[in-house]
């Protein structure tokens, strides 16, 4: 309680309020005394608490200094725990520029700290056109991935790293950092390039175990060997060659890695015993290695690898060379022969590869070789035979006809059978008209009979000089003539052409072909040259044959001729009847023989009229009995002049028959129907009508109209009703007026 000491006057005093005002003060001295004991207590209680927030505060500074030597020595420790990590570890911010980078990332840098941060990383380490992949994902927040992984390879420091990349967001998920941790996976890189070598090697090394187990064809085993090789030793070229122990050289079989233009040449050529490096591992049975000049330098120190009588000269820009002999148990059976366009140095495992293909093929090889052997035997035997049987195919149907186009034909057809081809022609040489006709073949879209310019095939050639033309791959060959290119269109891909000569002048050529190159053999073009030497042979026949045929048909048309100038009225009389005789053959359907014979027939049907006395057949009236008696004698006796004669005796049954009648009246021996050979009566029809369309001396000529009237009249009684039919549509369609060809 508080006194307010001027309410009361100090001057203003009696007893009784003297007494009154000790109380009152004794009473506020107690009131006071109290407070101020209360407000000690608590200024006594809040100097403690602050004492106690004093000191609480000391041990909160401790406590954080310590915690602030914690984070130093923490971040200290992240520092050297982040500088520690061997990879090469960076932190971009959006921007792409460096933020942190541990020691191992400044290292490969090449740079110090100060000179990267800030910096984008793309052009610091790993130097590259753009960011990674996996930044412009994050920075474009395309992907939710917490990681992403790639792998680029440094080829300026021979090293391959795997990039993981972390994205660093804000509470808010937005992205603000990049962490990318490069790992070097070189080795394992490495390590598994050299594990896929390994099963690439031993797959490839298990083929040709296959191949050696169980291919006994001496060219497939070839082709897996020169292939699988190739692709063990990683060689740029690898050329296989098999041994000719008859020829003294190595014959081209398969070759892989090499040029198409140079294939030809590859194919062409023997590896003769003789060159320096083939003798070389034919003595040692060793692996030889070689670097350009590729010459025995212990022969030869002058020559370079250009000099034209290195064998390989036609593969320029080698490096190495490696020469591999395939050895059996007595000799060299093969050679594998490798190119590397840079210098190669085998090492001790290359090395022992090559061994083992040298041990692992060659006793499959020279088993190959001497099944091959056997084999080849068989097949020359077969051959052979097969050969001879061909030939005298050949020469029977060439000795069974006299048409040159089927004898060509014959022959062309035969042709496949001896040499394995996909097209075979001969063309006749038409030395007036300056070039060659198509005659016969298969395999071309050439039509029979088309003219083909001599300048527009180098078949050309073979005219004058008459060699051969070998050509064992045409799409190498430079400047290709029409006929060459047209050939190529279409596929084919080697040929072979000989010459065809009749008296020692080339008057054909003979040509196969095939859609494969190289595919022709020495033996082939021997036997070629042996079937153009036959058809010239039957060609000449036929020529000489078809010249004594001319001359005698010739010959035959005198005699005609001569029978029917015995009168005026029959002249011609012969030819015309042998026309329509000719002409109802072919309506018929006679083959070429039977017309042959008949168009004979025809001009010699009235032979026998050679012993009848003119005046008999030039009276002007009718014939008396006797007269008549002996003109009918006439088809007798011109059969008894004609069977003599071998080529004739045939005919002469035709002769004799013709004036039979087909109801069996006629002369000379009764016979009726079928029982008269056809051809005669085929003659009779012929003979008949001339007879009634011609002028005679006792009578003029009724005409063609009647002479078909007649025809109608008397077919079923005189003549056979199919052949007067025929005469007489073959009359409708066009009146004959020369010799129809048979």
């Amino acid at each position: 309680m508080k006194v307010k000491t001027g309410d009361i006057p100090l001057h203003e005093s009696d007893g009784k309020g003297d007494a009154s005002l000790s109380g009152i003060m004794s009473e506020d001295r107690d009131t006071i005394i109290e407070e101020l004991r209360t407000e000690l207590e608590k200024a006594k209680k809040r100097e403690q608490e602050y004492a106690e927030s004093r000191k609480a505060m000391l041990f909160m500074l401790e406590d954080l200094h310590e915690s602030s030597q914690l984070i130093e020595r923490a971040k200290k420790d992240w520092e050297s725990t982040f500088d520690a990590i061997k990879d090469p570890v960076f932190i971009h911010d959006m921007d792409l520029n460096i933020v942190r980078a541990n020691l191992a990332y400044v290292k490969y840098s090449e740079k110090s700290f100060k000179d990267i941060v800030g910096r984008p990383y793309y052009s610091i380490f790993p130097k590259m056109e753009r960011p990674l992949a996996s930044c412009l994902k994050f920075i474009q927040q395309e992907e939710e991935e917490e990681e992403e992984e790639e792998d680029i390879n440094i080829s300026s420091i021979k090293k391959t790293f795997k990039v993981r990349s972390f994205p660093v967001k804000d509470v808010e998920g937005r992205y603000i950092y990049s962490v990318h941790i490069l790992e070097d996976i070189t080795a394992v890189r490495d390590f598994e390039a050299r594990l896929e070598d390994e099963v690439a090697t031993t797959t490839d090394l298990l083929s040709i175990a296959e191949a050696t187990s169980s291919v006994k064809d001496i060219d497939k085993l070839m082709l897996s060997i020169v292939k699988s090789t190739a692709s063990i030793l990683k060689t740029d070229i690898c050329l296989g060659y098999a041994r000719s122990h008859e020829n003294k050289e190595f014959m081209p079989f398969h070759a892989e890695g090499l040029p198409s233009a140079r294939l030809s040449l590859f194919r062409t050529r023997s590896l003769p015993e003789t060159e320096w490096f083939v003798s070389e591992v034919i003595n040692n049975k060793e692996m030889l290695i070689a670097h350009p000049p590729f010459v025995n330098s212990a022969v030869i120190t002058a020559k370079r690898f250009a000099a034209p009588d290195f064998f390989f000269a036609w593969l320029p820009g080698m490096g190495t060379m490696l020469v591999i002999p395939l050895s059996g148990r007595a000799s060299v059976n093969g050679i594998l022969i490798l190119f590397y366009k840079d210098s190669k140095d085998f090492q001790e495992k290359d090395k022992k590869v090559i061994k083992g293909i040298m041990n692992q093929v060659s006793t499959a090889l020279e088993e190959a070789r001497l099944y091959r052997d056997s084999v080849d035997k068989a097949m020359d035997l077969s051959h052979k035979i097969e050969t001879v049987r061909v030939m005298r195919e050949i020469d029977r149907s060439v000795l069974s006809t006299l048409n040159p186009d089927e004898i060509l034909e014959t022959v062309v057809s035969l042709v496949s059978r001896l040499i394995p081809c996909d097209r075979a022609t001969i063309a006749v040489a038409d030395m007036e008209r300056g070039g060659f006709i198509y005659k016969a073949g298969f395999g071309v879209d050439i039509p029979k009979g088309k003219f083909i310019e001599f300048s527009t095939t180098s078949a050309s050639g073979l005219l004058s000089g008459g060699g051969v033309e070998f050509v064992p791959d045409i799409s190498v060959e430079e400047a290709l003539l029409p006929l060459e290119k047209r050939f190529l269109d279409n596929g084919y891909l080697s040929h072979m052409r000989v010459p065809i000569t009749t008296k020692g002048e080339v008057t054909a050529v003979l040509s196969i072909g095939s859609r494969k190159a190289g595919i022709f053999k020495r033996d082939d073009l021997a036997t070629l040259e042996s079937l153009a030497s036959q058809i010239g042979i039957a060609l000449e026949n036929t020529r000489l044959f078809t010249d004594l045929q001319e001359l005698f048909l010739n010959i035959v048309t005198v005699l005609s001729n001569a029978i029917d100038a015995k009168s005026r009225w029959t002249r011609g009389h012969s030819e015309r009847v042998t026309n329509y005789a000719i002409a109802i053959g072919n309506d018929i359907g006679f083959d070429d023989k039977t017309l042959e014979n008949l168009r004979i027939a025809g001009l010699l049907h009235d032979i026998g009229k050679i012993g009848t006395y003119d005046v008999i057949l030039d009276k002007p009236g009718r014939l008396d009995d006797d007269e008549r008696k002996k003109v009918m004698e006439h088809p007798g006796r011109g059969a008894e002049l004609l069977e003599p004669v071998k080529q004739f005796r045939e005919i002469a049954r035709w002769v004799k028959y013709h004036h039979e009648w087909y109801d069996g009246r006629g002369y000379p021996e009764g016979l009726k129907g079928e029982e008269i050979p056809l051809q005669a009566r085929v003659l009779a029809v012929a003979d008949t009508f001339d007879s009634m369309t011609a002028e005679r001396p006792y009578r003029p000529t009724p005409g063609w109209d009647r002479a078909l009237d007649e025809l109608k009249k008397f077919s079923g009684t005189q003549f056979d009703p199919h052949v007067a039919e025929a005469l007489i549509r073959v009359i409708k369609k066009a009146p004959l007026t020369s010799s129809p060809s048979p």
